[in-house]
């Protein structure tokens, strides 16, 4: 499912728009409505350009590079140090993150670490969560792609660190 960088009921509401008048000022039918507010829905581009446009915003996909403070929190075993408790994490932005994280190494622009620490992350994802992996951020390539990486020292002990901090999130 796409996760939205906004919750929609929320912006609708503070725009003091019905989800009847959304519906109609938008195009979208209502019950589409009803189920992206409900986190039922999986909204295509197209339909979130047309929800947007009510608001006068525009839809844009941007692409973030590797943060790897970021994949820390998440428990992505790349530093050692305390990580800052300022850091929102929760299962939408972990989706958002893993996604990019692969794109990443797919485009071959992380590091051998920082590729070995996702690599060893998402294994233990893998494992650990299967539902969760597996609705959310499995896709062929991926699997394609983390599957190349044995379970050599390196991988298995990031893999424990990951672990131990993922439980927190998930």
């Amino acid at each position: 499912m796409l996760c939205m960088l906004f919750n929609l009921k929320d912006f609708r509401l503070s725009n003091q728009l019905s989800q009847v008048k959304l519906a109609h000022e938008s195009g979208v039918s209502l019950p589409t409505i009803q189920n992206i507010e409900a986190g039922k829905a999986n909204p295509t581009v197209e339909v979130l350009e047309k929800l947007l446009n009510v608001f006068g915003l525009r839809f844009q996909i941007l692409i973030q590079p590797f943060n790897g403070d970021r994949a820390s929190a998440f428990g992505v075993p790349l530093l050692i140090n305390n990580i800052s408790n300022e850091v929102i994490v929760n299962k939408s932005t972990l989706k958002i993150e893993c996604r990019k994280w692969l794109g990443q190494m797919r485009e071959k622009t992380l590091s051998e670490r920082e590729e070995i620490a996702v690599v060893a992350f998402l294994k233990g994802l893998k494992d650990h969560y299967p539902t969760f992996y597996h609705n959310e951020i499995a896709a062929p390539l991926f699997d394609l792609i983390i599957g190349k990486f044995s379970n050599d020292g390196r991988v298995i002990k990031l893999r424990r660190i990951a672990l131990a901090n993922m439980s927190r999130y998930l």
